[in-house]
């Protein structure tokens, strides 16, 4: 994959979310159809309201990803030494709440 194609990632990302999606829906049909509790594996492990399952997952890698890339924005060379310091804090705090 190339990841500096804005489209395939955006393509990507977007089928990743609605394959989550998908098996977040089966899984609350699943729980209630067949009057399961909320300890069933693949409730647990597709339910967007829960964490340790695969959308938790894929939310700390795109959040990685995004920090290394902001990081490697920082260290490259720019013209302006006050925005260098910018892009260090945004790699550094992407996890606080609001940024």
């Amino acid at each position: 994959m190339n990841f500096t194609n804005p489209t395939k990632v955006f393509s990507a990302l977007t089928g990743f979310i609605l394959i989550l999606l998908i098996l977040n829906i089966a899984s609350y049909l699943n729980f209630f159809l067949n009057d399961l509790t909320p300890r069933d594996f693949f409730f647990r492990k597709t339910n967007f309201n829960t964490e340790k399952n695969l959308p938790s997952i894929f939310s700390g890698i795109i959040h990685f990803i995004a920090a290394f890339y902001l990081f490697k924005v920082a260290t490259a060379e720019l013209e302006i030494e006050k925005r260098r310091r910018f892009w260090w804090t945004m790699s550094g705090d992407l996890h606080l709440p609001g940024v």
